[in-house]
């Protein structure tokens, strides 16, 4: 959390948006967009030609959350329950929020009370903790960078397959049929992890990109926001919402069709 944080304190000026630093970070951003973006279509099933090779389950890592520390290993089997995987995978995202807020509080009444007199400078993040807005622009690129697999969560409970015998399972888990009791058990976690992960999240990017042209002047909005503009054209301040909506569509393709 102290490293993304830190990597991202450079100021939000027009000068810098295209600096060498900001540069890297764009890359390295669709990058991994980009492997996040294979790692839904993997759930199309698609049939390849020969001639294109795809590792599918290396990039299926990228949009796979919780499953990469396979916590169905742990507690003896305790957590290899759907219903349990369901709930932690789908709050991921706010475990991560609740890390970097306890950062926060951490340095805010701890770490800089400590490290006051050991005269690291007046500038360092050891003495003078970390500033509320850069830890909302630290949470917001993480969140921002991996959007199209914080959505593919939100989704996952109603991303079904077909079987020959008209029963449907998840695609994120064969063993649960589609409308089962054990499905309907998560299915209001399901359209709360909808409500907050698309619905509230794509509200507040759209009325922050409204109000952009009148407050970019505030120092304070651009330390907090710097996530949602710096990979844009100035000019085109608003296209980070058109790229939020490509992960969209990507999730409901898979839960408009089935097969």
């Amino acid at each position: 959390i102290v490293f993304a944080y830190t990597r991202l304190l450079e100021p939000m000026r027009i000068r810098l948006m295209d600096g060498s630093k900001n540069r890297a970070i764009a890359l390295i951003f669709f990058y991994i967009v980009f492997f996040q973006t294979l790692g839904i279509i993997r759930q199309f099933n698609l049939i390849l030609p020969n001639i294109v090779a795809v590792p599918w389950e290396g990039v299926g890592t990228y949009t796979s959350g919780l499953q990469l520390l396979r916590p169905e290993c742990a507690g003896g089997g305790t957590y290899s329950n759907f219903s349990v995987q369901f709930v932690l995978r789908t709050a991921l995202p706010l475990v991560v929020g609740f890390y970097f807020v306890s950062a926060y509080l951490l340095f805010k009444y701890g770490i800089t009370k400590l490290t006051a007199r050991l005269g690291l400078g007046p500038k360092s993040i050891w003495t003078v903790g970390m500033d509320p807005n850069c830890t909302i622009n630290a949470y917001g690129t993480l969140m921002y960078t991996f959007s199209i697999a914080v959505l593919a969560i939100a989704f996952d409970l109603f991303k079904c397959f077909p079987h020959p015998n008209g029963l449907s399972s998840l695609r994120v888990s064969a063993d649960v049929l589609c409308s089962s009791d054990e499905w309907n058990q998560m299915l209001a976690v399901g359209i709360l992890a909808i409500l907050i992960y698309f619905v509230a999240s794509f509200s507040l990017f759209t009325w922050v990109c409204v109000k952009a042209p009148s407050q970019f002047h505030d120092p304070d909005f651009r330390r907090r926001w710097k996530f949602l503009f710096v990979k844009w054209l100035p000019s085109r301040w608003w296209f980070g919402q058109v790229f939020l909506m490509k992960g969209v569509f990507l999730n409901l393709t898979l839960v408009a069709f089935r097969s």
